[in-house]
Formats: C-alpha cells, sequence, structure tokens
C-alpha cells in the first residue's frame, strides 16, 4: 500500500473515531414536552417548542383518537374530564389547557415541530380503550397524516400495543418504530423489524443483558422515564442511544458534566518496537528514522507508552525529542544501563511513577539470566502509575518475550500476573509489549484468557487494525498476525484501537508498527 494511501485511510480510521464519539453520548428527549421548567402543560404546543428551545433531540407526545377520527395530543384517556375516545373533536375544545391552548391536534403539533429540524417528533400512539380493532385504526390514520405532511423524517413511533407497532412497520417499512411494554426480548425485536427498544429503566435492569445484545443486533436502546441523575449515569456508562426524562435540563447538565470526567479518565497507552540501534540496518538507521519515530509519537498523542529493544542512547535521545516525558528501565544485562531495555515512557505532567521496578523472566527474577529455554535474557519493567488528574493508580508491566523460546514465553505470561498480584492485588493493571507471539498462539492465550486481563484489540469500541505489527522495515507487508499487543484488566473500557502505519518517503520509522489505544477507566 502507498505511503498516501495509508495516511489517507489513518485519516478516515481517526474521523470515523471522532463521528462514533460524538454519537456514543445519549440523545435528550423531552417526555411529553419540555413542560416542567416553564410550568406549562405537559403535551402542548408550547411543551414542544420548550424542547426545541433546549435543542432536544426529540420530544415524546402522546396521540389518541376522538369519536370522529381526529388525532390529538395528549397523555391522559381524558381531556380534563372529558372521555377522548367517546367524544368528538369539537367536544373537547369546551376544555382549555391552564395556559389557554385548545388540545392540539397530531397534525398541528407535527406542523410545529417540522418547523424546527434539530428536534426528532417521538409519535407515541395510545391504545385505545375501545379495542384493538380502534388501536389498528389509529395506527392507519397516524400513518396515512404522517405521509400526507411528508413527515416521515421528522417522526418515530413509539407504542404499547405490539400489533400496532408492526402495523406501521407494514404501512412504512422504513419507519423507525420502537415498542414500550418491556416484555420482548432484542432478538424478536429486531425479526420483526423494529428499530430498537423502548423500555422504562426498570426493564434493563432486569434484564441486564439486553442493552448489549441490542446493540449487538442494531438496535438502538431509550429507556424512560429517567429523572433523577443515578440512573442517568448509569444508563450513560452503558452508551444507550436516547434517554426519555421530565428533566431535560438536568439530563444535559448531567451529560456536559459526564463529558469532562471522561477526558479526565481517558488517556493514550500504546506500546513500541523501536529496533535497536544497528549498524546493519542501512537504509534505516536510528539517526535517520528516530526523528520520525518521535513525531509519530507527539502526533498521536501518546500519554504512556512501553519500547522495547531501546539501548540506553536511544532511549536518552528519544527523551529529548520528546520534551515533557521522563522514562524508567534498565538494561537487560547488567541491570544498569547494559543491553536492551523495556523502558516506560510517560507525560510528567498526567501522571507520578509512584513505584517503579523491574525483573527478569526466569526462574530467578532478581538478576540478569535467561530463564526456561529463552536465548536470550529478557526483562521486564513495571511501574505503579498516579493519574495527576484524578488519583487514579494502575500499574504497567511493559516486556519484550524470547524470540526462540517457546516455555519461556508461556512462563513469562504466567509470571508477570503473578508480579502484578504480589506488588498489589486488586490495582487495575496494563500488560504490554513485543509477546512475539500473535493473536492464535498457546502463550498469548495464557493472558488473554486467563481471567485477569483482555487484549485490547478485542476491547475496543473502534478498531483500525490494518496491518501487521512486525512489518520488518517494508511499508507494504499485510496480514493480520498481531506480536505486540496490549492486555487490560478492569475497569478499563477501550475507545479505539489502532496499528498505525505511518510511514515517510516509502519507509517506517521502525520494523514494527506501534499500537495504540485510547482507554477510560470506568468508575465503581
Amino acid at each position: 500500500m502507498k505511503p498516501v494511501i495509508r495516511i489517507f485511510f489513518t485519516l478516515i480510521a481517526c474521523t470515523m473515531w471522532l463521528l462514533s464519539s460524538a454519537q456514543s453520548v445519549s440523545q435528550v428527549i423531552a417526555h411529553r414536552g419540555a413542560w416542567k421548567v416553564e410550568g406549562v402543560p405537559q403535551n402542548s404546543i408550547a411543551s414542544l417548542q420548550g424542547a426545541i428551545k433546549l435543542k432536544c433531540a426529540g420530544t415524546e407526545f402522546d396521540v389518541h383518537l376522538t369519536k370522529d377520527d381526529v388525532l390529538v395530543v395528549n397523555h391522559d384517556n381524558d381531556f380534563y374530564g372529558i372521555d377522548i375516545g367517546t367524544a368528538t373533536y369539537a367536544e373537547l375544545l369546551a376544555k382549555k389547557h391552564p395556559n389557554g391552548e385548545a388540545i392540539p391536534t397530531a397534525e398541528a403539533y407535527l406542523r410545529e415541530g417540522m418547523k424546527h429540524k434539530e428536534t426528532k417528533l417521538i409519535f407515541e400512539l395510545k391504545t385505545s380503550k375501545l379495542g384493538k380493532e380502534r388501536t389498528l385504526h389509529s395506527a392507519d390514520l397516524s400513518v396515512e397524516l404522517v405521509k400526507r405532511l411528508g413527515a416521515e423524517k421528522y417522526v418515530e413511533y413509539i407504542a404499547f400495543d405490539y400489533d400496532a407497532c408492526k402495523r406501521i412497520i407494514e404501512l412504512d417499512p422504513k419507519a423507525k418504530v420502537y415498542y414500550l411494554n418491556g416484555d420482548v426480548a432484542p432478538a424478536q425485536a429486531k425479526q420483526d423489524g423494529f428499530a430498537g427498544l423502548d423500555y422504562h429503566f426498570s426493564v434493563f435492569k432486569k434484564n441486564p443483558t439486553w442493552i448489549k445484545e441490542a446493540h449487538g443486533l442494531g438496535l438502538a436502546i431509550n429507556a424512560w422515564t429517567v429523572n433523577t441523575e443515578d440512573e442517568m449515569r448509569n444508563l450513560l456508562s452503558q452508551r444507550v442511544e436516547f434517554i426519555t426524562t421530565d428533566e431535560p435540563a438536568l439530563l444535559f447538565d448531567v451529560i456536559k458534566r459526564a463529558k469532562k470526567e471522561n477526558v479526565a479518565r481517558q488517556f493514550n497507552v500504546a506500546t513500541y518496537n523501536i529496533r535497536y540501534d544497528a549498524a546493519s540496518d542501512t537504509g534505516n538507521l536510528w539517526k535517520d528514522r528516530s526523528p520520525h519515530l518521535a513525531q509519530l509519537i507527539k502526533f498521536h498523542g501518546f500519554d504512556i507508552f512501553g519500547t522495547q529493544e531501546g539501548l540506553k542512547h536511544q532511549l536518552e535521545g528519544l527523551s529529548t525529542l520528546l520534551p515533557g516525558y521522563q522514562y524508567i528501565g534498565v538494561g537487560r544485562d547488567d541491570g544498569k544501563e547494559g543491553g536492551e531495555h523495556a523502558a516506560i515512557f510517560f507525560r510528567s505532567d498526567r501522571f507520578e511513577a509512584v513505584k517503579q521496578g523491574n525483573f527478569w523472566l526466569a526462574e530467578n527474577t532478581e538478576i540478569p539470566n535467561k530463564g526456561w529455554d529463552a536465548v536470550l535474557p529478557r526483562i521486564c519493567t513495571w511501574g505503579l502509575f498516579k493519574d495527576k488528574q484524578t488519583g487514579f493508580e494502575f500499574f504497567l508491566f511493559n516486556a519484550h518475550f524470547d524470540h526462540i523460546g517457546v516455555e519461556a514465553r508461556k512462563e513469562s505470561a504466567k509470571l508477570i500476573v503473578e508480579k502484578a498480584h504480589a506488588l498489589g492485588a486488586g490495582i487495575p493493571m496494563i500488560i504490554m509489549g513485543d509477546f512475539n507471539v500473535d493473536q492464535h498462539n498457546e502463550s498469548y492465550r495464557v493472558l488473554n484468557e486467563g481471567g485477569e486481563v483482555t487484549d485490547a484489540y478485542e476491547l475496543a469500541e473502534l478498531r483500525y487494525a490494518p496491518s501487521t505489527t512486525f512489518n520488518g522495515f517494508n511499508v507494504k507487508r499485510g496480514g493480520d498476525s498481531r506480536i505486540d499487543h496490549i492486555f487490560l484488566s478492569k475497569p478499563f473500557r477501550v475507545i479505539r484501537y489502532g496499528i498505525l502505519t505511518d510511514s515517510y518517503g516509502g519507509k517506517t520509522p521502525s520494523d514494527h508498527f506501534p499500537v495504540m489505544a485510547t482507554v477510560r477507566y470506568e468508575k465503581d
């Protein structure tokens, strides 16, 4: 793949991430309009205008059918004591809302809403107490009205009556229809052509897998009626698409604060085998590629990252090119400066290394030596890092496994987890490095399937992996084998994962591509 094309696809991936991040925040749906703040009647034109003024993503309104087949907007079956289903529209006009409004017709409500394209009109078809036939007739008239007004792109339908929902889908297969009653599982809703589930938030508590199942099927989720900050935050953490509330102003404020908190708990972590400074690397000498490698790190905003193979002078040079970063680690040959390092670089304005250390991947972890069937001494550098913004602490282990020893790789994986427990059981951890095995290898499974940590690739909400992680200084190298990994424990969530295939002049900054993950640690 040509370098220009690689850059193009990288930009596309970044753009997709920005779009998905923007869309991942739950949208605010005003329940019966925004009536509470302004002190206006529910389901009134004034409450609709209030929701539009607040810039709600949608406003829900309830639609009944009068005796003479007029669709009107009101929640209860009666309008100030007049039964809607058995009264004519003219008879309903005898009563007024406290603000002087008459009961709105669905047509008048839709026409007002259509003046403002930003706020969706969530059309709730009420179940008629006069029976199923009358409810289905209401569905027929509702779809007919929406089509006559050309309001299809403004309207989404919800109803408690499953048959009425299916009738709407039958009449307008492109319509977005959601079921309200809470007794249908995601798979059935998908099979019947629904756009999603619109259930009371308690239903999702009783069925805790339904949100994830629905998302896996491509269904959207709305939860109603959510009026407390705790419940709002709970649903935001589960990334539901919509939240219906009587308190839209509160929900907007909660979302705003949650965004700030999320940013504070989010950072970029990466692993990068920078290739040792070898005189034999003609055309790819360290002195030529190191400035590009540093620019890559700065451009992608690595906050904390592990390196492999770096010699002392390479790390010092990289440190000069990366002002604002510190690093920890020692050489594997002598525990000081000799040989390759598994160093950890971190932004000193963001993180503090509370504790740090090193151990060898061997039976004797305390001194430089080769373990099991390894052909070279291998080292792991670790740090207990504290996020200066929040106080959150986590372990980061960075290692380079042996390229020959099968047993050594397997035992090294077990050893790192054991060390993590010994250093601080229960503290969140990140394990990263060049493991010299890909995702199909037994040594990889020791970590990924051991119950302690999971590959960031698997956890990622957005994944960009166009290449292998080892490239051998060949920018065109393809495949899907990943030997450089980032594993994380709970409570880390992976927002995005990328194998960064940046190049310069047809060359790569190293014989490995860096692997980066944007992660966020969730609150308990």
